[in-house]
């Protein structure tokens, strides 16, 4: 890299640290990794919804419902029946159905996918069961951006319903199930944010594209590079020739990370390196995995070497040792790296 592509460079990293950076803040559904399931959400929803439940909550979700849908008060009542999965004369099923004495309200709640279901199914098989009359329900179908495609059916946002009940759960006891309830709001939030991009971040990305592209090169070329120097530190340590290297990418706060695997998953080893544990660059990490049968003895001296390293220890199971390791820079990193493959080498 010559002195003017350095200075290019350069300027480019100032401009980019000045863009907005939107990060959403992590709820249960992200760490389950089954926030995008729609079945769970309905759950949650069918339970919470339900003021006789017993999250103790009362009317509360539902009123923030109807306040969402700018409905009267009469919507809101303790007195309903909330069915998940209500099942037509088809065999299709209702997300939610909130059944009141002479009215009902229909939730069909799509997270991801099409809007292909029967609504009209949905609405027959009520009216025609319930002997309710056409004007006594009310049809909602709950997305991420509220668009919707069924005639005579209302789409709601799911920004606008997680306002509508957080604004409702604002003053009540900071109870278990409200904080459970306000990590389901927060999803909601999160599920329903556009995906449009920063306009400021836009223009960055049009006007500066090729060199953004070139730094995206520089950076696989210098993971190959980590790859191969780690796979060689590793190898000198152990003397493991047979050790598999690559490149994966995890959704917790690891990101990318450059694997080294000896043996098979379950009955080896696994030694991760992670170039940017942190997105604001503040640091680096190291984690290993040891999967052996390890008698209790090996397991305790390995755990205690990893305990000396300062790295944060989790035995998962009694055949698996978990460590990973902080670091400040690539430089420590590299020096952890290499402390923990010498530490785990002695013992096992």
């Amino acid at each position: 890299m010559n002195e003017h592509d350095e200075k290019r460079w350069q300027e480019l990293f100032e401009k980019f640290h000045l863009m907005p950076v939107d990060r959403k803040e992590a709820t249960y559904f992200d760490i389950a990794g089954r926030g995008h399931y729609e079945n769970p959400l309905s759950d949650l929803l069918g339970f919470f919804l339900n003021p006789n439940a017993c999250h103790g909550l009362g009317v509360a979700v539902l009123a923030g419902l109807c306040a969402s849908l700018q409905l009267d008060d009469g919507w809101v009542s303790s007195g309903v029946e909330v069915i998940r999965e209500d099942r037509t004369d088809e065999s299709k099923r209702l997300d939610l159905l909130i059944r009141y004495l002479d009215r009902a309200l229909l939730i069909e709640v799509k997270v991801y996918h099409a809007q292909n279901n029967p609504f009209e199914s949905y609405r027959k098989s009520v009216m025609d069961r319930h002997k309710l009359p056409d004007g006594a329900l009310h049809m909602v179908v709950l997305s991420p951006q509220g668009h919707v495609v069924p005639a005579g059916w209302t789409g709601l946002g799911f920004r606008a319903f997680a306002q509508g009940i957080r604004d409702q759960i604002a003053g009540l006891p900071l109870t278990k199930w409200r904080i459970l309830c306000e990590e389901m709001v927060l999803h909601l939030f999160n599920l329903g944010k556009s995906n449009k991009m920063d306009c400021k971040a836009n223009e960055f990305v049009e006007a500066n594209y090729a060199d953004i592209k070139n730094l995206d090169l520089i950076r696989k070329s210098y993971l190959t590079a980590l790859q191969e120097e780690l796979v060689e530190i590793y190898q000198n340590i152990t003397d493991d020739r047979n050790c598999q290297a690559g490149i994966t990418r995890w959704t917790n706060e690891w990101g990318e990370l450059v694997i080294i695997k000896s043996g098979c998953w379950g009955d080896g080893t696994q030694v991760g390196f992670a170039p940017t544990v942190y997105s604001d660059n503040t640091k680096s990490g190291v984690v290993l995995w040891a999967s052996r049968d390890l008698d209790p003895e090996k397991e305790r001296r390995i755990s205690e070497a990893m305990i000396r390293l300062k790295a944060i220890r989790e035995v998962e199971s009694k055949r698996t040792v978990y460590a990973k390791y902080d670091c400040t820079s690539l430089k420590d990193a590299r020096v952890v790296f290499r402390a923990m493959i010498n530490a785990y080498h002695a013992v096992v």
